[in-house]
């Protein structure tokens, strides 16, 4: 696709899968060579590679960056002749739609090989990829000419497909669009919510902290967390999602009742949708990271560190043979340091070692953090979830109590997978199926460079409705209870002074 640097193109593609991507069907797919990446890019220089293509070919050849030492960490995606199955619902900016490809997949570490349905969007820059479960595709017809045969010649069912998870129903809504995957019971509330979202807080209260998402008031005895609507990505602002910061305290609210007796916590009263008044607790500044899967894409990410070879992760020993997402034998604590500069993953002996906490009080907190994230996982269970992982915090209040303190479980501090598609979709190499809020942060990323951009565009409203009843339906499945549209009718900032200041008797 054409500008994409080769950190977005390896999170959409390649640093999931560890393809290289080698393709007859740009042209056809309305793509061509000017939507392609630079040529004469090599490995390491922070672009795709464009390797030009043989003297009276089509093709062209996108190559990840990797580093020298290590390019047989690499696969083998090769486009067979195809027939396209799914069209557009719009044109697009170009003109183009997308194409959804069946194809055969070589993995070389281990060897196996898959099949593998790839969507190619040409209007919104995308590829996407995702494995077939049940093996390798047949050899392709051919006629006498030793052209390849159409698509039935591969006796792939079309409700094979159905096992993409819907990807090409996600990448086939017109241009700028997002496949609904909600079923609507909020949407005119979060319409008629647009303008009228928790964007910023003014309490007349203690000292103020601003976060990307919280505003935080602290005094001597409590501390006030009004949770905003405020979506950021980038390290900057994106938009204001309807009914986000209620989601968020809510959920910390029904988990922190939850959990009160497994270990104490921090919460007092949540007198607002979007407000929490909590005690005021001194923080250990280590934030306790939890992890019950092999899994991540981040740069600090658990499955990062293993496919680099790494076998020992905060301290914890990692066995040889495993892959990306699966369930480890048991529920490992991979903590990180809370410092100005950058968080950085940190061993407990580190800790003790560094003098971050004292050893008492690790232990206590580390105990605490497995028994709260395997009680939160059986409840999750129940509800047709995986908590793959999360983060939780600890501080010790005036009297001397270690408290839970902060967020708990919510959509923004856990990974959350859907549990009844799981075995299936893992057994065939398939990501997890999740509830997915990424949607929004790669609008931005195809459309402008939020890093650098003075302005960036407005989030088409569409979309910003969509995720917030995305995060309105993680909310009703983690806690099981619907979730109540906080009023419409009334200035959320005026409805949050009265609230807090009824709350505090003023």
């Amino acid at each position: 696709p054409a500008d994409v640097d080769a950190s977005q193109l390896s999170r959409d593609v390649v640093n999931r899968r560890q393809l290289c991507v080698v393709s007859t069907g740009v042209r056809a797919a309305g793509l061509g060579r000017r939507h392609c990446p630079r040529p004469g890019r090599g490995y390491g220089s922070g672009r795709a590679r464009v390797r030009p293509p043989p003297s009276g070919s089509r093709s062209t050849a996108v190559r990840r960056p990797i580093h020298r030492r290590t390019p047989s960490l690499t696969f083998g995606l090769l486009f067979l002749p195809f027939t396209p199955i799914v069209a557009s619902r719009g044109g697009g900016r170009r003109g183009t739609s997308p194409v959804v490809r069946v194809v055969q997949v070589r993995e070389r570490s281990p060897p196996r090989d898959a099949a593998a349905v790839v969507v190619v969007v040409p209007e919104r820059r995308e590829i996407r990829v995702e494995f077939l479960p049940g093996g390798p595709l047949d050899e392709p017809a051919r006629d006498e000419s030793g052209r390849g045969g159409d698509l039935a010649a591969h006796d792939v069912p079309v409700q094979a497909l159905d096992a993409v998870g819907g990807v090409a129903t996600a990448v086939a809504a017109a241009d700028g669009g997002v496949a609904e995957s909600t079923d609507g019971a909020h949407k005119a509330a979060a319409t008629a919510a647009l303008n009228n979202c928790v964007t910023s807080s003014d309490l007349k209260y203690g000292r103020k902290y601003e976060g990307k998402v919280r505003d935080t008031y602290v005094d001597d005895e409590l501390m006030i967390a009004v949770t905003t609507d405020r979506q950021s990505a980038f390290d900057r602002h994106l938009a204001s999602i309807p009914f986000k910061g209620a989601v968020l305290n809510r959920t910390s609210a029904w988990w922190f009742d939850q959990t009160k007796d497994i270990v104490p916590n921090a919460w007092i009263s949540s007198p607002d949708p979007n407000v929490t008044v909590m005690k005021k607790c001194t923080v250990f500044p280590i934030e306790f990271v939890v992890r019950g899967y092999l899994t991540g894409s981040t740069s600090t990410s658990l499955w990062t560190h293993y496919n680099k070879g790494g076998r020992n992760y905060c301290g914890n020993p990692l066995a040889d043979g495993m892959v990306k997402n699966q369930k480890l034998p048991k529920n490992i604590v991979t903590p990180t340091t809370k410092e100005k500069e950058h968080d950085r993953p940190i061993s407990l002996e580190d800790i003790v070692a560094e003098g971050w906490m004292k050893k008492d009080d690790l232990d206590y907190c580390v105990a605490k953090t497995l028994e709260v994230f395997e009680f939160a996982q059986g409840v999750a269970k129940e509800r047709g979830l995986i908590l793959v992982d999360t983060k939780y915090e600890f501080g010790r209040d005036a009297d001397g109590v270690i408290r839970l303190i902060d967020e708990i479980n919510t959509p923004d501090s856990s990974r959350y997978w859907l549990a009844d598609s799981y075995a299936e979709r893992h057994a065939a190499g398939m990501e997890p199926d999740m509830i997915d809020k990424e949607f929004l942060r790669l609008w931005f990323a195809e459309r402008c460079d939020p890093y650098n951009d003075e302005t960036l565009p407005a989030a088409p409203d569409e979309l910003v409705v969509e995720l917030s009843q995305r995060y309105i339906k993680l909310y009703e499945m983690i806690t099981g209870e619907t979730f109540e549209v906080p009023p419409l009718d009334v200035d959320v900032k005026s409805r949050i002074d009265e609230n807090v200041g009824r709350a505090l008797g003023k």
